[in-house]
């Protein structure tokens, strides 16, 4: 799964948040697909 340069820049104020770093970097380790997809329910909502 790739993440387009608009979605990392969307990204960027999701990352902004500790607990938000915290749960993609945990759940990115264990499945990268879900973990993006995390991303970009958030980045949506």
């Amino acid at each position: 799964m790739q993440v387009t340069s608009a979605e990392k820049v969307k990204a960027y104020s999701i990352f902004k948040c500790p607990e938000n770093r915290e749960i993609f970097l945990s759940s990115y380790e264990e499945d990268k697909d879900s973990a993006l997809l995390w991303l970009r329910s958030e980045m949506s909502a």
